[in-house]
């Protein structure tokens, strides 16, 4: 999966000679534009990223759509503002489903549970990792053992000096400790209140994995105390990387047929995406990953500050960390998957974006009155 980003003033997106043409922002210092033509049916990508001003054609879209390629447009801030994609079959009946689990005590809070879960065990095991022993490979040709490192397994630890692995194993320790909370709560603020008591362990920790001249210490805004105001670089890739993340879960879930607007577990309102923000919790650990393995490609040149305090990126910056991001999502992990060829270890190997796929999948099959997948494998 791979990503176009667009970016700048004057950007375009059109339909010239039956090719989709697109154009970037106007450079201001050479006055020029970089363009990129192609034929519908040939886009090497499966979304575009937009953050700029200028226009996109109907048509456009129109190719777009039947290329089932994903349109996400993010403000200067990174927050995800608007996405298009196609709209796909589903079953007729599963709004109806989706809204009465909403009103099924039982369900609710069995859903309500699950998301939570599904975020911290993800965590934990991100932190599992950032401490495991670097896996190692029999390299044929030599004759030697290696040190494995490939879209697998990636070896995080390679990376954290011993005393910071020590800090994240103690976190680990009470992280379990909080979690097991889980299974006695049962009203929403008991169960907002395990995942609160954890996410005080989760960022502070995640923090120091991070060289201390990017600023980052916790995920909101010192100034604010809301994420969205990043005040340091990380903070600001971590809100772009939510916005196309937001906009990836978003897709699969209209593809289903669900309302995007009525989750089970986030608060409902009318200009919020309840639904996509309850399925992106088991998927926030991806994002997390993406912002450790680029952190030493930034540099001071890729960012600078507002008047505000606010964290300003550069566009070379995003552009390479959506990149990055793109092959995060390609990434193949173990999952536990209803039916097909498994593992020792009752696994599959599926890519990140068919797992966002499958989950939403599991979701629409417990509405549909079948047993939701309990386990997953981050």
């Amino acid at each position: 999966m791979k990503s176009l980003f667009l970016r700048g003033y004057g950007l375009s997106i059109k339909v010239q000679n039956s090719r989709l043409v697109f154009s970037q922002g106007i450079d201001p210092f050479s006055n020029k534009r970089e363009q990129l033509e192609l034929p519908s049916s040939a886009c090497p990508f499966d979304k575009v990223v937009i953050q700029g001003k200028g226009y996109v054609s109907t048509e456009a879209l129109e190719r777009l759509a039947e290329s089932n390629i994903n349109v996400v447009m993010l403000d200067k801030r990174g927050k995800l503002f608007s996405y298009f994609h196609k709209i796909g079959g589903h079953e007729p009946l599963i709004r109806q489903n989706q809204y009465d689990a909403f009103r099924d005590p039982v369900k609710l809070e069995s859903l309500r549970k699950w998301l939570v879960s599904q975020k911290i065990e993800s965590q934990i095991n991100l932190f599992e990792e950032f401490i495991a022993d670097p896996q190692h490979t029999y390299n044929s040709y030599n004759k030697k053992w290696q040190i494995c490192n490939n879209q697998t397994s990636m070896n995080y630890s390679l990376k954290v000096k011993p005393e910071v692995r020590e800090k994240i194993r103690n976190s680990i320790f009470l992280m379990k400790q909080r979690f097991s909370r889980l299974d006695s709560a049962h009203e929403l603020r008991e169960i907002m209140k395990v995942e609160s008591d954890v996410a005080k362990l989760y960022y502070p920790t995640f923090s120091i994995l991070f060289d201390s001249e990017l600023g980052f210490h916790s995920r909101n805004s010192p100034r604010t105390f809301r994420p969205k105001d990043a005040s340091d670089v990380i903070n600001g890739l971590l809100n772009y990387g939510f916005g196309i993340l937001y906009a990836e879960v978003a897709k699969q879930l209209n593809a289903l047929g669900l309302d995007c607007f009525v989750g089970f577990y986030h608060r409902n309102h009318d200009s919020q995406l309840a639904l996509v923000y309850d399925m992106v919790e088991p998927f926030r650990h991806l994002i997390d990953r993406s912002v450790f393995e680029i952190q030493d490609q930034i540099r001071k040149k890729d960012y600078i500050f507002s008047k505000d305090g606010i964290v300003v990126l550069s566009d070379e910056l995003k552009r390479k960390y959506v990149e990055l991001l793109s092959t995060i999502f390609d990434r193949k992990r173990p999952y536990k998957a209803r039916s097909g060829i498994r593992r020792k270890d009752d696994t599959q190997m599926m890519e990140g974006i068919t797992i966002m796929k499958m989950k939403c999948i599991e979701l629409c099959a417990y509405l549909n009155q079948q047993e939701i997948q309990e386990q997953y494998v981050s």
